[in-house]
C-alpha cells in the first residue's frame, strides 16, 4: 500500500504530533497544524488524501473548518476527533467520526480501510 497525505488538526500540539507519529510509522506522510486556519493554508498548498481534526479548537472548531473545507474540495474526506461522541452535531461536511482517546492499530486499521476504498 502506498501511504496517504493526511492532515492532522488540532489544537493540542502534543496530541497531533503523537498522530503524526502514529500515522507516519504506518507509511504516511503527515503534515500537523494546530489550529483551523493554519489548516486552510495548508489545503491551498498541498493535496491531501485526508484530513484529521479535533472537532474543539479555538477559533475554528472542527465542524466549521470540515465545512471550509468541502466547500473548496467537495470530496476531501474528513475524520473528526472528539471525546464525547453525543456532543458531535450532525454534518454532511465530516465522514466519520471517531472518538478520543484514539487506539493507534485502530486508527491505522481504519486509514488502511480507507485507502484501498479510494
Amino acid at each position: 500500500m502506498t501511504g496517504m497525505q493526511i492532515l492532522v488538526v488540532d489544537d493540542e500540539v502534543p496530541v497531533g504530533e503523537l498522530l503524526g507519529v502514529i500515522l507516519k510509522s504506518a507509511g504516511h506522510a503527515v503534515t500537523t497544524v494546530s489550529d483551523g486556519q493554519s489548516a486552510l493554508t495548508a489545503m491551498e498548498n498541498a493535496n491531501y488524501s485526508l484530513v484529521i481534526s479535533d472537532l474543539t479548537m479555538p477559533g475554528i472548531d472542527g465542524i466549521s473548518l470540515a465545512r471550509k473545507i468541502k466547500s473548496a474540495h467537495p470530496s476531501q474526506q474528513i475524520i473528526l476527533l472528539t471525546g464525547a461522541t453525543n456532543s458531535v452535531p450532525a454534518s454532511n461536511d465530516v465522514d466519520y467520526v471517531l472518538n478520543k482517546p484514539i487506539d493507534p492499530d485502530k486508527l491505522t486499521g481504519f486509514i488502511a480501510e480507507l485507502a484501498q476504498v479510494n
